[in-house]
């Protein structure tokens, strides 16, 4: 498992017009969950958290993202993964840009895609059998 957290405060102040001053949070929080309860199979779980204030704005908004993805290796050496891949399970992802300017105030939604789930089967050319994993060199003098 891992998490983290990322804020960034901005402070915007004016000398001569001090109504224009006004502060920005956006803070998001990721976390990832992955097991694997063998050498055939992986889960992971992805959760992304974005929170956009603005003293400008009437609302907060807060976006939650969550991806998952379930693999199973196949073949020798594990060459083939069939993989299942679901993004924004909640369906709550959106394109938001947010400006504040000295006479207007602009937000942006744009459309994005919305929930979906993909299906793949990936075949690695560079996996190697043997107990060295790698490419064996014999040299002769």
């Amino acid at each position: 498992m891992s998490t983290g957290v990322e804020v960034s405060l901005t402070n915007s102040r004016y000398s001569l017009q001090k109504s224009l001053n006004n502060n920005y949070l956006n803070m998001s929080w990721f976390g990832v969950a992955r097991f694997n309860p063998n050498d055939k199979w992986n889960f992971e779980v992805n959760c992304d958290i974005a929170k956009y204030t603005d003293q400008s704005f009437d609302e907060s908004l807060t976006i939650p993202v969550v991806n998952f993805e379930i693999s199973r290796f196949l073949l020798k050496n594990k060459r083939g993964t069939l993989t299942l891949k679901g993004f924004d399970m909640l369906d709550r992802n959106s394109i938001i840009q947010r400006f504040s300017e000295l006479n207007y105030l602009r937000e942006v939604r744009s459309n994005s895609i919305g929930r979906f789930v993909m299906l793949s089967f990936t075949y690695r050319l560079n996996k190697f059998g043997g107990e060295n994993k790698g490419i064996m060199i014999n040299m002769r003098r």
